[in-house]
């Protein structure tokens, strides 16, 4: 480890989201002006970070995908409160993950595989963890119960760590197997 370096200066920046290969960051910022939206800084370069996504909404990093190719970011707007969307590193197109719902979603983690993601939605009028595929939305299904948020891929992709409601780290094993998907 070597001496601390500061990546930013604009004095704004946040929701700091590293590369899978850890070579570049995607981070939070107004940039020039407001609102706020997401740039990527290759770490070992001395220039400025780029401006990755320009949304007309509020827009707040989430995760990368397994891969590198995606980058998950939280939109919000006052008629789809907080939405999921993911948008392609090579030609920065962006789109709305169809599971969103009227409710809020957002803390999108993907998995190490770049097939599921894992991700907080109060439709139920708490807020908890889910899983499905990525990008799709397929096989949706719940992973907490009585309260989850802030999930993380534990163990190569094998299970979702999450805070529960009364504020205990989890663990759930995750198996994807011919039948479907196994939540623990």
């Amino acid at each position: 480890a070597g001496p601390d370096e500061q990546l930013t200066f604009d004095g704004a920046a946040f929701r700091p989201q590293w590369s899978p290969d850890g070579a570049r960051m995607v981070f939070t910022g107004p940039g020039e002006n407001p609102p706020p939206n997401l740039f990527i800084k290759t770490v070992t370069d001395t220039s400025p970070a780029s401006r990755f996504a320009i949304a007309s909404t509020p827009n707040f990093a989430s995760s990368w995908s397994g891969d590198g190719r995606s980058i998950v970011s939280v939109r919000i707007d006052r008629a789809n409160r907080n939405d999921l969307w993911v948008q392609r590193v090579q030609d920065g197109a962006a789109e709305r993950l169809s599971f969103n719902t009227p409710f809020n979603e957002f803390h999108g983690k993907v998995s190490p595989d770049s097939r599921w993601i894992a991700y907080v939605t109060d439709e139920s009028g708490a807020d908890e963890v889910w899983v499905a595929h990525f990008p799709s939305g397929d096989g949706r299904r719940p992973v907490s119960v009585g309260g989850g948020t802030s999930p993380q891929w534990g163990a190569g992709g094998k299970e979702i760590l999450y805070v529960s409601g009364n504020n205990q780290l989890m663990a759930a094993p995750f198996t994807e197997g011919q039948t479907g998907v196994n939540v623990g």
